[in-house]
C-alpha cells in the first residue's frame, strides 16, 4: 500500500473510485442497448423514457458522494510535504553540496544487525529498535558516521 499512510486513507480512495464507478454504472444501464436501437443519440434522446427515480437517486448520490469524497480528499492531501521535481533536484543539490565531499570518505562496514520489531494493530504503530556492528576495515581511523535514513 505504498503511498498511503494508514488504513483509513486507503479506504477514502477505494470509496471514492467506487462512487465513480456507480456513477458510470447507472449511465452505462441508462445507454445500454435495448431492441433494435443501433445508434447512441437516438439512445441519448431517449433517455428520458429510460431513467427510473430509483435509479436516479441512486446516481445523485453517487455523484455528491463521489464529489464529497473528492473535496475530503484533496482537503486531507498535505500540500506542504508535496515537492515537485524542480523542488527536488534542489533539495538533490544542497544535499550534494553538503555531503558530496564526503562520498569517497573511509566508512565503516556494517558486520551485524540484530532488530527487535513489534506491532501494534489497534494503533497502527510500530515500535522498532536494534543494533548494528560497525567495523573499520582500514588503517586510518573513522572521525565521523553519516547515518541516511
Amino acid at each position: 500500500m505504498n503511498g498511503f499512510r494508514n488504513l483509513q486513507s486507503w479506504r477514502w480512495f477505494l470509496a471514492y473510485w467506487s462512487l465513480l464507478v456507480g456513477v458510470f454504472a447507472v449511465l452505462s444501464i441508462w445507454l445500454w442497448r435495448r431492441g433494435v436501437e443501433i445508434g447512441l443519440l437516438r439512445r441519448i434522446r431517449n433517455l428520458k423514457h429510460r431513467v427510473t427515480p430509483i435509479s436516479a437517486l441512486i446516481l445523485v448520490a453517487c455523484a455528491i458522494g463521489f464529489a464529497g469524497t473528492g473535496t475530503r480528499i484533496y482537503r486531507a492531501y498535505d500540500a506542504a510535504a508535496y515537492a515537485n521535481t524542480k523542488t527536488q533536484e534542489r533539495m538533490l543539490v544542497a544535499y550534494e553540496n553538503t555531503l558530496g565531499s564526503k562520498v569517497f570518505d573511509v566508512a565503516p562496514s556494517i558486520t551485524d544487525v540484530t532488530s527487535d520489531v513489534r506491532f501494534f494493530p489497534k494503533t497502527g504503530t510500530a515500535k522498532i529498535s536494534g543494533t548494528y556492528a560497525l567495523t573499520n576495515r582500514y588503517d586510518s581511523p573513522i572521525d565521523e558516521v553519516y547515518i541516511g535514513m
